[in-house]
């Protein structure tokens, strides 16, 4: 295990820039959907036509309301990408605080998957439904390659699923599809939600620290694993990653009037200051892989040092 260490070494004195082959994707509408809101015989009516949407920060949203404040048809959509993760959702959602009707008609949107390097990649689905008490559960369906069998569907036991996608032809297909209705004084939402992030390196968290320090470690889809303490720790802090686990003692702290001891868990093969609280990088090239090692962060504190939670990083 030991023969990783002058690679892994290496790796962290050649710390370069993020690739801009990151994943990337488009949103479309795939047919019509009516939005449909009504008080009295007052009706508002929108048809989200069938079409490009938007795929930037922070998505968009289409409504029907017929001009009584608590009675709406709504379909939201959020979207974030960064270099560690994309993340979409799609929500449908039906309100009627008074005696009306709302709905939200049955909503087919395809998320076109691009993956230049072809990257293997996990894609976390997650479906979510809230609803008045005796309200019928809608379809709340997600299709991976929208080839009509369904990854993720209302009836499944769990709420969550993953796909695992490695090469193959790009870009891939994602379809989802929801509802919602409401009659008088009733209320429903429905959710889908899609996460991908790079499936070659894993994070486990494997210990708590005795600081408030936020040490976050994040695989990024350029194969480099990402590092970063929040800005109250930053240029008083170092990152530590070690091949072993050799638990040092480093005192105590008191947090909310609890005395926490203070345990460095990795072995301190490579230590890292961390200058600023902006994300660093860790190189992981396949040189290195596959290894299995420990990151965690120490601080130097006004009452002495402090260590953040540990996580184990498999790069595979």
């Amino acid at each position: 295990m030991r023969t990783r260490l002058l690679p892994l070494f290496a790796s962290l004195l050649s710390i370069g820039t993020a690739s801009a082959q990151d994943p990337s994707f488009t949103l479309s509408v795939v047919t019509p959907a009516t939005l449909s809101a009504q008080v009295g015989t007052v009706v508002d009516t929108v048809v989200w036509p069938a079409g490009a949407i938007s795929s930037s920060f922070p998505g968009g949203w289409v409504q029907a309301a017929p001009g009584t404040p608590g009675v709406s048809a709504t379909i939201d959509w959020y979207v974030s990408t960064d270099a560690s993760a994309l993340q979409f959702a799609l929500e449908a959602a039906a309100l009627v605080a008074t005696n009306g009707a709302s709905s939200v008609g049955d909503v087919q949107v395809q998320l076109l998957l691009d993956n230049p390097t072809q990257v293997p990649l996990e894609l976390r689905l997650a479906r979510s439904f809230a609803a008045s008490a005796g309200s019928t559960v809608p379809s709340l369906r997600i299709d991976v390659g929208a080839d009509g069998s369904f990854e993720l569907t209302e009836a499944d036991a769990e709420a969550q699923s993953v796909v695992f996608l490695a090469g193959g032809t790009w870009p891939r297909p994602v379809r989802f599809q929801l509802s919602a209705s409401a009659q008088s004084f009733e209320v429903m939402r429905s959710r889908l939600s899609l996460t991908v992030v790079p499936q070659a390196t894993s994070v486990l968290p494997i210990a708590q620290g005795c600081s408030t320090a936020d040490f976050q470690v994040l695989p990024r889809f350029d194969g480099s694993l990402g590092y970063a303490i929040d800005p109250l720790h930053a240029g008083l802090s170092a990152a530590v990653f070690g091949l072993g686990q050799q638990p040092l003692y480093l005192g105590n702290q008191t947090s909310g009037g609890v005395v926490l001891p203070c345990v460095l868990l990795p072995t301190p093969d490579v230590i890292a200051y961390i200058p600023t609280a902006g994300m660093q990088l860790l190189p992981l090239p396949p040189v290195v892989r596959p290894v299995v090692f420990r990151a965690q962060s120490v601080q130097l504190l006004p009452t002495g040092f402090g260590t953040s939670a540990a996580s184990l990083v498999f790069a595979y």
